[in-house]
Order: structure tokens, then C-alpha cells, then sequence
């Protein structure tokens, strides 16, 4: 019985988080899957990067899209959070299986280039 109430809880908890989430950065046209703990996790000293959102995936069949470029700027660090607000004001759309955001990949040592991280 202590099983069924932990896992009634933990998608509470889940359901929670998700909401907390949606409210902060609405209009996402995808699923924001960084736990809310690190949306303020800094990805980057730098004041510019560049996000690279590749879709190649099964999804597109022998027809995979051109790479998106997202350029992020700030006067402070970059953060997990800052990034998702600036892919949402540019209406970043991932309309495939891969919907789901699970953060950034810094492509290179020191580099100012990140590859979107996604998953199903």
C-alpha cells in the first residue's frame, strides 16, 4: 500500500512541477523536460551563444530539415531558464516524437556553440 501512495505522490510531484514550469515559460511549442531545480543552472559565462537544432531524426524519414540557428545573448551568464524564454519568443517549434527539451550540449570545449538536447 506505501508503493501506490509514493508513486500517487511522485506524479503529484510531477504534475507539480510541469505546472510551475508552464506557468513561468508559456507558450512553449514544446515539452520543457529540465527539472525546475535547474532552469537557473548556468550553461554559459558567455554573453552570446548559438543554439543548433538539428532535426535528422527517423521522424523525417529521408527528408531531415535544414539546422536551425538560434542566437542568445545576455549582459549576465546564460542560463538554462534564459534559453527556453529566448526559444519561445523565437518560436522554436519541435514537431516531431523528439519534443521534449532536456537541455544543452555545449558541442566543444569553451565553445559558444550548443546543440538542443531532446528526447521522446
Amino acid at each position: 500500500m506505501t508503493r501506490d501512495i509514493t508513486a500517487e505522490q511522485e506524479y503529484e510531484d510531477y504534475l507539480n512541477e510541469q505546472n510551475r514550469i508552464n506557468t513561468e515559460l508559456p507558450n512553449a511549442k514544446f515539452t520543457i523536460s529540465i527539472d525546475y531545480d535547474k532552469l537557473d543552472n548556468v550553461i554559459s559565462m558567455q554573453r552570446i551563444i548559438y543554439i543548433l537544432v538539428t532535426k535528422s531524426c527517423y521522424c523525417y524519414g529521408d527528408n531531415p530539415m535544414d539546422t536551425q540557428i538560434f542566437k542568445i545573448t545576455s549582459n549576465n551568464v546564460i542560463t538554462n531558464r534564459l534559453v527556453l524564454k529566448e526559444l519561445i519568443k523565437k518560436e522554436l517549434v519541435l514537431d516531431c516524437n523528439h519534443s521534449y527539451v532536456e537541455g544543452f550540449h555545449m558541442l566543444n570545449n569553451n565553445s559558444n556553440i550548443f546543440e538542443i538536447m531532446t528526447g521522446s
